[in-house]
């Protein structure tokens, strides 16, 4: 149980040493897809040192990203919205529940490593998805965006 906090404080040490050096979207990318990797190379492990380790970098990984989430969002959000968007943001943390409950069937049904393992690998699908989802969605929005400053600059002259 230590191992992932000990991997939280050196992440956050190392997340503080890189501060301008990261991208906004990389960093959230990479931690999101590094933790249920993570995960199934713990599930697959069968010597102690070698789990301890990769429970460090899990811990580390799922502070980095709880981190700069967090971050990205007070920083984009106006300050009248930012109670009610942190509301929504920390919604996660009851829905954790339900993500345990999936595990422990899978768990039952599978055992305990494989269980973990198909349900990382489902975490990280979904991830995939919605990464896709979003950017293709902002880049259609960003399109639009500059059709419509355009047609604007355009009618103006």
């Amino acid at each position: 149980m230590a191992a992932p906090g000990v991997g939280a404080v050196l992440s956050l040490v190392v997340l503080g040493a890189l501060q301008d050096r990261w991208s906004r979207e990389a960093l959230p990318w990479f931690s999101a897809k590094a933790t249920p990797l993570l995960l199934i190379l713990f599930c697959l492990s069968r010597h102690l040192w070698l789990s301890i380790m990769l429970l460090g970098l899990f811990g580390g990984m799922q502070i980095i990203l709880r981190t700069v989430s967090r971050l990205i969002i007070q920083v984009e959000t106006p300050r009248e919205l930012l109670g009610r968007v942190m509301s929504v943001f920390l919604m996660d943390q009851g829905m954790r529940s339900l993500g345990s409950m999936v595990m422990g069937a899978f768990v039952t049904i599978f055992g305990a490593a494989l269980g973990l393992a198909l349900t990382s690998m489902a975490s990280m699908t979904l991830t995939v998805i919605t990464y896709f989802f979003y950017y293709q969605r902002r880049e259609d929005r960003r399109a639009r965006v500059l059709r419509v400053t355009q047609s604007f600059e355009e009618n103006r002259i």
